[in-house]
């Protein structure tokens, strides 16, 4: 982890990928999900301080030749030994990473490549349901950190063509970034700063 000053932190990313491959039927524990789907991710999700919360990624094959197969991720909430559905998300994408964003009463982050770029969805649990409250997409990875309250910041940098001045041709290079800053209901876009800046703007935030 890289401080940045007394009370900004930049967070890494992890990745903790399950493989696990069987047949498919319906599924109320998580024994039978092992079992008869095959399961990419198992992320346990503390969205409201009770840990009851259980994101399992799994990948639905398609019958039709040439088809990209479906993610699809499903969020259940856990009674005991019973796991019931409250939400399903479902991407062709490959997914690149799923984790909370803090030890208790946290966001979902998840993070997909399709196509030419990174898609990211962050997810909250709100009065008993889902809801998605943020949606963006860059050709990287985005950067998060903690203000002083600690609220989560997250960076995305988009590209941009740019004159190599060496080889006289055209590359792509990082050129300004999005904050987005979480409000307690939703991470709005506070600023759009140059790429080379961002740290500086961060510092402004954390006092």
């Amino acid at each position: 982890m890289k401080r940045l000053n007394k009370s900004l932190y930049l967070l890494p990313i992890l990745l903790f990928p399950i493989l696990v491959h069987a047949e498919k039927i319906d599924a109320t524990t998580l024994l039978s999900i092992l079992q008869n789907k095959e399961v990419h991710f198992i992320v346990p999700w503390d969205a409201d301080g009770n840990n009851d919360l259980l994101c399992v990624l799994t990948l639905k094959r398609e019958s039709a030749p040439n088809t990209l197969p479906t993610r699809v991720m499903t969020i259940y909430k856990k009674k005991d030994t019973q796991l019931n559905e409250i939400y399903e998300f479902l991407t062709p994408d490959f997914p690149v990473n799923i984790y909370q964003m803090g030890e208790s009463c946290s966001r979902l982050f998840t993070a997909w490549t399709g196509g030419s770029a990174h898609h990211f969805n962050v997810f909250a649990y709100s009065e008993g349901r889902i809801v998605k409250v943020l949606e963006i997409s860059s050709k990287l990875m985005p950067e998060f950190a903690i203000d002083k309250s600690g609220n989560e910041i997250i960076l995305v940098t988009q590209l941009a063509w740019k004159e190599n001045k060496k080889t006289g041709g055209k590359e792509q290079v990082p050129d300004s970034t999005n904050i987005y800053k979480w409000n307690g209901k939703e991470y709005m876009k506070i600023k759009v700063v140059p790429w080379k800046s961002r740290f500086e703007f961060l510092r402004v935030l954390a006092n």
